[in-house]
Order: structure tokens, then C-alpha cells, then sequence
């Protein structure tokens, strides 16, 4: 018996995702040593989310419906994550 369809599976969604999407473009922004390709980038920004705790949500309205606020990642957590992922990736990159 199936409880979960794709499209019940497609709308839970990690709340920090974008956080930290958003620091590894601002890091690397800001930081022209560290290659920048589509391999390196996802890498880092894989590092960093399974560094940083998730938040997982089914909806941001079901949770406001609740009477609870969706607490996001600590700031300073996912810049110093994403600074450290990055490190890791420079060391061994995944491209040629």
C-alpha cells in the first residue's frame, strides 16, 4: 500500500533550502578563489544543507494556521557552513 504519492512527496520542503542557496550565491559572489561551475556550486550547496538542520514543512500556511512561525536557520551558522563547504570542495573538486 502506497500512503505517499509523488505529489504529496513534492510539496514537503526544507524552509532553509533557500537560506542556504542564497549564502552559496552570496559567498560565491564574494569570493572569486573558489571555482564557480554547476558541479562545485551544487556541491557546496549540498555540504551546507546536510550541515545545516532542516526544516521541513508541508506548507508555510499550515504551519502559520497552527499558530507557529517557521524559525530559520541561524544566519551565521550557514555562512560559516557554506565557508567550510567550500573549503572541502576546493580540496577535491569533482570536475576535471
Amino acid at each position: 500500500m502506497l500512503f505517499f504519492t509523488p505529489d504529496d512527496l513534492a510539496i514537503l520542503t526544507n524552509h532553509n533550502k533557500a537560506a542556504v542557496l542564497d549564502a552559496v550565491e552570496r559567498f560565491l559572489a564574494g569570493d572569486e578563489a573558489t571555482c564557480t561551475c554547476r558541479e562545485c556550486r551544487l556541491d557546496i550547496a549540498a555540504i551546507t544543507l546536510n550541515r545545516v538542520p532542516p526544516r521541513y514543512l508541508a506548507s508555510e500556511e499550515h504551519a502559520r494556521s497552527h499558530g507557529r512561525t517557521v524559525a530559520d536557520a541561524d544566519p551565521d551558522l550557514v555562512r560559516r557552513v557554506v565557508g567550510e563547504a567550500a573549503a572541502i570542495v576546493a580540496r577535491r573538486p569533482h570536475h576535471d
